[in-house]
């Protein structure tokens, strides 16, 4: 049972950060030519970081479908739905539950990290579970439901600038299966790698980004697709960003995880005021979802 409750934390602690991010793109830019020859990396990099500029918020409704194998190979699904809530650089929130009630609440600050269980099985206790970034960063993965630490997490969704290349380095980029390739270290001790793959046919796109190891295998992968324009509160369409309505994450060393999260009707949320602070305070939400527990992963 504690293996089943694990791997639903992991699918839905990486779809948090997979639903923050529906990467954004520029609204009304014209398409690049696709030619034989490979852009340079800071041309690539400062398209994908004027996309990400223009997402400073987002809500969302979303349908969200998990399938995970537990620590004895039975294999499990689960859907529900609720709101994808987004604040750059750092804040988000992502409510799924039936019928209107919510069952798991996944979050995070500048600082934090939490996972809310408000459905567990067999009469066990509903808990909150909370943990710091800097923790994370200096023990390592193992305690967490997914092998990636929260902060990296926005990555994955193309919500993140592209990082700085590390000192010395001079990031390539390849043409793979009719994409443009890039990699890029994460840490600066090379522990672990960024893979975008980007779109040259349409405004270079992330289609996929890939967190990989030391070794070059791929840790967590997320796939996005069925882009749509972000309507912005005093923005004309024109001028809308666009966002995938479509993320799939999956955890490609195991291929015990996919999650998959279709968002529908993405706006800035201002004009209902549904983007609140509230939402990402966690202290509040303990009190406003009352859990039995609350458990900090200690490092």
């Amino acid at each position: 049972m504690v293996g089943q409750r694990v791997g639903m934390m992991a699918a839905m602690v990486v779809g948090v950060a997979m639903v923050v991010g529906g990467v954004a793109v520029m609204g009304g830019c014209d398409q690049p030519r696709v030619t034989g020859e490979l852009p340079a990396f800071a041309e690539l990099r400062d398209r994908y970081n004027a996309r990400t500029a223009q997402v400073e918020q987002l809500w969302a409704r979303t349908v969200v479908e998990i399938r995970w194998e537990d620590e004895r190979g039975r294999r499990h699904f689960e859907q529900g739905d609720g709101p994808l809530i987004l604040r750059m650089p750092s804040e988000l929130a992502l409510a799924v539950g039936k019928l209107g009630n919510t069952m798991y609440w996944v979050g995070g600050d500048a600082e934090r990290f939490w996972f809310f269980d408000l459905n567990p099985p067999n009469g066990e206790p509903s808990s909150a579970t909370v943990g710091r970034h800097e923790d994370i960063a200096r023990t390592g993965t193992e305690e967490l439901p997914v092998p990636v630490r929260p902060d990296q997490l926005l990555h994955l969704l193309g919500v993140k600038d592209m990082p700085e290349p590390a000192d010395g380095q001079v990031p390539q980029v390849t043409r793979e299966g009719g994409m443009d390739v890039v990699r890029i270290a994460a840490d600066a001790e090379g522990e672990a790698w960024w893979r975008y793959e980007l779109d040259p046919a349409n405004n270079h796109l992330p289609t996929r980004i890939v967190l990989l190891d030391a070794e070059g295998q791929e840790v967590v992968a997320s796939a996005l697709s069925r882009y749509q324009p972000l309507e912005r509160e005093g923005v004309p369409p024109g001028g809308w960003p666009y966002v995938p309505t479509r993320i799939e994450i999956t955890t490609p060393l195991t291929e015990r995880t996919r999650m998959t999260l279709f968002m529908a009707d993405p706006t800035d949320g201002k004009a209902r005021d549904r983007v609140r602070e509230a939402q990402f305070d966690f202290e509040r939400l303990v009190e406003m979802l009352n859990p039995d527990e609350v458990r900090e992963v200690q490092p």
